[in-house]
């Protein structure tokens, strides 16, 4: 209002319920009276156009992270995976990953990082309390965003681990069944997975499954 200068920029507010929403405001000063200026302009909430870039940037970040780690020549395997478990379990939001070994009618964990008890290097359990006796049986991968509303109360597999939420996929060598790459939490998920986070699980299974 002093300087007369027109603006157009993207900001955050705060609203009065304590939610952050962005918007695109354009203003400039319009005279009213001899002495006396006002502000006109337009706002347009942006909201849902910052939350699309940042998702898609985080995503671009990933895929640079997990390309920079894969592609390392002077990392072993054990090292690499244990880094893509950690980005995995640092993009998806869930506490755990591990990569289990599926032999006959036993499931053993071979690399693992977030602190299960049951999902430590060498547990092992009957495949058939497992999630990854489910998960194998997929096409794609087994998605659980909230595994007491879709039915899994009751099953082996829920009743053992207590895991709320868990995507995994399977890892195929040969044709054959060599195991599975997983991320799970305690409690459910709140959103859905997205494509994009799918995507990611079947990238990991994939180069696991190349090495």
């Amino acid at each position: 209002l002093e300087d007369g200068e027109p603006f157009d920029v993207e900001m955050p507010v705060i609203r009065n319920d304590g939610g952050e929403r962005w918007v695109h405001v354009r203003g400039a000063r319009k005279r009213r009276g001899e002495d006396s200026f006002v502000l006109t302009g337009t706002l347009q909430d942006i909201t849902s156009r910052r939350e699309v870039e940042q998702t898609l940037e985080e995503e671009r970040k990933v895929l640079r992270r997990m390309y920079r780690i894969t592609a390392n020549r002077d990392r072993s395997f054990d090292e690499k995976v244990g880094e893509l478990i950690d980005l995995g379990r640092s993009y998806l939001g869930l506490p755990y990953g591990h990569v289990a070994r599926i032999s006959g009618d036993t499931q053993e964990i071979k690399y693992a990082r977030g602190g299960h008890p049951m999902l430590s290097p060498g547990k092992s359990c009957p495949l058939s309390q497992s999630y990854c006796r489910k998960t194998i049986q997929q096409e794609g991968l087994l998605v659980v965003q909230n595994a007491p509303d879709e039915g899994w109360e009751g099953d082996p597999a829920y009743e053992v681990f207590g895991l709320g939420a868990y995507v995994g996929s399977k890892i195929q060598v040969g044709g054959d069944v060599y195991g599975t790459f997983c991320f799970s939490a305690e409690e459910p998920r709140e959103k859905p997975f997205t494509e994009q986070e799918k995507t990611f699980v079947e990238l990991l299974t994939l180069w696991a499954r190349y090495e």
